[in-house]
């Protein structure tokens, strides 16, 4: 799979400065606890960023919503493409037909990159809501 380089340097800043520092959790991030997160812990976390920008309503589901709608609008991507990438493995029958390559998913990762790093910062202004 390939990912976008923001999100590869986003994660590795975040992980290295959130995952266990014995060797038996290395791999893990942690909680406040010290212990491995928790879905309580993500979601908890996840509620106080939405608040403290402002905004009420917005799930982690939608940040794949909006990823999986950013990669579709890219004239040339396949169903496949799309599918792979988003990991959903429907609908089945034209799956078989349409195949996703390394290649092309690389090519994929670095338009979303682009995507992100041409959006810059927003201004505080810029952010609204996205429930009716």
């Amino acid at each position: 799979m390939s990912l976008p380089g923001a999100l590869v340097e986003s994660l590795e800043a975040h992980v290295a400065g959130n995952a266990a520092s014995d060797p038996a959790g290395a791999g893990f991030l942690t909680g406040r606890s010290g212990l491995p997160l928790r879905r309580a812990d993500l979601s908890g976390g996840w509620r106080a960023a939405v608040a403290a920008i402002g905004l009420s309503g917005l799930r982690i589901h939608d940040l794949g919503h909006h990823a999986a709608t950013t990669f579709a609008r890219k004239p040339d991507v396949t169903l496949k493409e799309l599918m792979t990438t988003i990991g959903h493995a429907s609908p089945a029958a034209a799956s078989r037909y349409q195949h996703a390559t390394a290649e092309r998913g690389r090519e994929l990762a670095d338009y979303m990159d682009a995507v992100i790093t041409s959006a810059g910062d927003p201004p505080k202004a810029a952010v609204v809501s996205i429930r009716p």
